[in-house]
């Protein structure tokens, strides 16, 4: 019959750990469809327009907005 023997824990290790570094580069932001997005629309919401929302558009949904006739003009596109 084995008995189990009560040992010490493994060692430390001498090194702690390490945290992630951060990216110089920004988090890539992605259009709705799941492309990267190349512009970002600033357009104003809501029954009197008090509200303003960033849209961030690849180029097919950027001319594919641009296209449409129906809708408002955003408040500005900028590239991202």
């Amino acid at each position: 019959m084995n008995t189990w023997k009560i040992t010490k824990p493994p060692p430390v290790s001498q090194n702690p750990l390490k945290k992630r570094r951060s990216s110089p580069h920004p988090r890539r932001t992605r259009c709705n469809c799941g492309r990267p997005a190349v512009a970002k629309a600033s357009v104003r919401v809501g029954l009197d327009g008090c509200y303003t929302v960033d849209l961030y558009l690849c180029a097919a949904c950027l001319a594919y907005e641009q296209a449409a006739g129906d809708v408002d003009p955003p408040l500005s596109i900028t590239p991202v």
